[in-house]
């Protein structure tokens, strides 16, 4: 059977499960493409506050993660599903019905990461559980596919907003667009229902007890195969920051140096776009032309890891923005699909929790350093008019700033390839005698 084949005769919990990422992903982007102004202009937050608060809105997520991961492999995916669209509708509603400086550090803090560090993993996971060695490539390209079409979406209907409705009033209409959507994910998480788990790929390796779970966790923190794995997805960390950015980053810088009318979600809303229309043609060529893993994600990262240099070697313009979000987009339709395929394809069946939690550190630590340094290279190289009228935007400084942290991914995954993605061959007898270890 073809592995096209495959996805179609899926059970129908995968297609539950890609719909709960496709309202999720609306109501995410609902909340991201507006967070930054919405702290600054409706809430009265200075950059560097709004900043940090968008920088610890997603670092929480992973202290969280990493802390739910034992649960996720306890209760299963469905009901961990449920527990954070709970917390999501919850949060989102009080950002909507009463938002408030004091009940935003309650709901970024704590409430909407808490939500978010339920949900993904259980997703990611979902997706391995419910779908085929030969499927899982096109079920992670959809995956991610959806989730650039609901960007996508939320881009066009906040530009649709800014010219045909009060100013005032686009904020309360985006967020409450975040609610419906969260709320048809609560209930499409009722229909998900767990399947037994599958047997291991090695039969003959050990399988763990429930009761040995944590014990076989922590043993697993201790096998060279963990550490690199943690070494490759972490190496992420400096391209993923260019998510965050365009979130935090991008509507205040646009909007600063082209003016105020400037439709910045159409500008960032060129890599949903794009991501839609090419994700599923580089997973295709890459499985004509049989390009392993490593290699995808190699020449993705050099393609999006310099593209902020073309910010830095030309006269900032829309035309040279788009470039630079052209140029980002075809890397990442590369590497990112990959990157959530190699992360399920490692740990062993039913401890996937562990390895997702952990995988999730960098996208979450990413987001947290691009909105920490937000804050700080708006206030110094693109300050707001009011607090100083005469300094106008350094385009080309801060985009220098993160061009330099961004190459860092491709230069790290060149030097040490051979480090980091070639397995010795005493790895699988070593997993296998610590996996041994735990149980007894």
């Amino acid at each position: 059977m073809s592995s096209l084949s495959e996805l179609r005769a899926s059970p129908y919990q995968l297609w539950v499960v890609l719909a709960m990422k496709v309202f999720e992903a609306v109501a995410f982007f609902s909340l991201m493409y507006i967070l930054a102004k919405f702290l600054s202009d409706e809430l009265g937050f200075s950059d560097v506050e709004a900043g940090w608060l968008f920088a610890f809105c997603n670092g929480m997520q992973f202290p969280f993660a990493l802390g739910l991961s034992f649960v996720l492999d306890t209760v299963g995916v469905g009901r961990m599903c449920f527990i954070g669209e709970c917390c999501l509708i919850c949060a989102r509603l009080l950002l909507w019905l009463a938002p408030s400086r004091g009940l935003v550090y309650f709901v970024l803090l704590v409430l909407y990461p808490m939500g978010t560090a339920c949900l993904l993993p259980a997703l990611i996971v979902g997706i391995k559980r419910f779908s085929t060695p030969l499927s899982r490539p096109y079920a992670f390209a959809i995956f991610y596919t959806m989730m650039n079409v609901a960007s996508l979406s939320v881009a066009m209907t906040l530009n649709y907003l800014r010219h045909h409705s009060d100013h005032s009033q686009i904020f309360t209409t985006i967020l409450r667009l975040g609610c419906i959507t969260s709320a048809c994910g609560l209930l499409s998480s009722l229909f998900l229902r767990e399947q037994p788990v599958e047997a291991i790929a090695n039969p003959e390796a050990p399988t763990a007890p429930e009761e040995s779970k944590f014990q076989i966790a922590i043993q697993t923190f201790q096998t060279s195969l963990f550490w690199k794995f943690m070494a490759v997805v972490g190496s992420f960390v400096m391209i993923r920051a260019i998510f965050g950015h365009l979130s935090a980053t991008v509507p205040k810088w646009m909007t600063r140096e082209f003016g105020e009318d400037t439709p910045y979600e159409l500008f960032v809303g060129i890599n949903p776009a794009l991501i839609i229309v090419l994700v599923p043609i580089c997973t295709r060529v890459c499985e004509i032309l049989q390009i392993k893993i490593q290699t995808a994600l190699i020449i993705g990262a050099m393609i999006s890891g310099f593209s902020p240099f073309i910010l830095v070697f030309s006269v900032p313009n829309t035309v040279v923005v788009a470039c630079f979000i052209i140029v980002f987009s075809v890397g990442e339709a590369i590497w990112s699909p990959k990157l959530l395929e190699y992360t399920v394809s490692v740990p062993q069946e039913g401890r996937e929790g562990v390895f997702v939690a952990c995988a999730s550190a960098p996208l979450y630590l990413s987001k947290f350093m691009a909105g920490a340094t937000s804050g700080y290279l708006l206030k110094y190289y693109c300050p707001r008019p009011d607090d100083d009228a005469d300094k106008g935007c350094s385009s080309r400084a801060l985009w220098a700033a993160i061009a330099a942290t961004t190459c860092v991914t491709p230069i790290i995954l060149l030097i040490f390839r051979q480090q980091l993605f070639e397995k010795p061959k005493d790895d699988v007898s070593e997993d296998t005698a610590l996996l041994k270890k735990a149980i007894n």
